[in-house]
């Protein structure tokens, strides 16, 4: 279930759309690079979104400003977004 205060959202997010700051001991954004798994306790990986929508429905999200983390596995990434208020 989802609303405007709790929407659940799958999407894919382009490259261009999305800021992110990865930072670590080398040898561990080494072996992210490797695309191994990687305690998210030994890195950084914070993102910036952009929400860009024609859909009426979810037009809320085009003035959206949110940042978020994010955490990488060897399936691909996955993004916990926070609205700033």
């Amino acid at each position: 279930m989802s609303d405007n205060a709790n929407p659940t959202v799958h999407s894919t997010l382009p490259a261009s759309d999305l800021a992110s700051r990865v930072a670590g001991p080398p040898e561990v954004l080494q072996r992210l690079d490797r695309g191994e798994e990687v305690d998210p306790a030994h890195y950084y990986f914070r993102i910036a979104p952009m929400f860009e929508t024609a859909d009426a429905r979810l037009a809320w999200l085009n003035d959206l400003l949110a940042v978020g983390i994010g955490h990488r596995f060897v399936d691909g990434p996955v993004y916990n977004i926070f609205e700033v208020l």
